[in-house]
Order: structure tokens, then sequence, then C-alpha cells
């Protein structure tokens, strides 16, 4: 997949921050090498208070600043490796858009892991597959239905935690 990057692409708001910043690092500063983690971190620190994520909660959208989204990633690598997550783990994704989502990516690559996104729409099976392909240590689940999916089949998955 590639990914291109116009210059004179209209950003929205919200995202202009952190699009700025990757468009910078990518077309003036060839020099950079920023992982994501450190990415994330250094567009957090120049744009701490700034609004990062919008997610509609009971009607009303709510906003959460990169100083509120560092601080839930954080919660979640430090939960992870309290569970015995180590560099290099994988931690499975099976839940939608959302920003429980963006916790948990994040949270995986600040812990030194990486991610193996699920679409919630596959079947148990399919579910089952990339999971043993993958090796994934850990699951992320957005609710009881997707939890069921993978109860299933508990058994087969030896590497899961």
């Amino acid at each position: 997949m590639a990914l291109h990057l116009r210059r004179e692409s209209k950003l929205d708001p919200l995202k202009a921050p952190l699009l700025k910043e990757l468009n910078r690092l990518v077309w003036e500063d060839t020099e950079a090498s920023l992982s994501l983690p450190s990415f994330f971190e250094e567009v957090i620190t120049r744009y701490k208070n700034k609004p990062a994520l919008m997610e509609k909660t009971k009607g009303h959208y709510q906003s959460q600043s990169y100083e509120e989204l560092r601080q839930q990633c954080h919660a979640v690598a430090a939960a992870l490796i309290e569970y015995g997550f180590k560099q290099g783990s994988r931690s499975a994704l099976l839940m939608n858009n959302c920003s429980a989502w963006v916790y948990a990516d994040y949270g995986t690559m600040a812990a030194g892991g990486t991610t193996v996104p699920i679409y919630p729409t596959l079947k148990a099976e399919n579910i089952q597959y990339i999971l043993e392909d993958s090796a994934a240590e850990f699951i992320f689940v957005e609710d009881v239905t997707q939890l069921e999916k993978i109860k299933a089949n508990w058994p087969q998955k030896p590497t899961l935690k």
C-alpha cells in the first residue's frame, strides 16, 4: 500500500498539526528517521493541549487533547508490560474504529510491540487463523460479541495470554 501526501491538500483542523508535521518530516527533513512512537511523542509535546481525537458520545462530540491521548496510550502500554508483554510481542485489535483502538494501537507500539488489526466483521474461524498466523499474544476486543468469537476457539490459541 502506498501513502501519497499532497502538499496542497486541505487539512481538517483537528488533523492539521499531525499531518503538517508528517509533511515536514517527509518533504523537508530527509534525514529524519523517527519511529512511530517517537514521532507520536514529538507531536504530542508540540500540540499538548490541542484536540487530537473526537468521539461521539450520547449524540455529542467530545474532544480529547494530545496529552490526554498520551496518558491513555501510556496506561495501555504499562498494563501490557505488567501482564508480560515484551519487546517484539504482538497484540491483536478486534474492534471498530474508535478511541480505544487508538489507545491499544499506540500503547502496543509504546511497549515495543506490533499490532495485528483484525476486522470485527470476520467470522470466528477467520479470526482464529489470523491469531495463529500472527502469533499474537494479547488481544483487545471491543465488546461481548467479539469476545465470544475468541472464546469459541480459545483452547486452540496457545499463544494468547
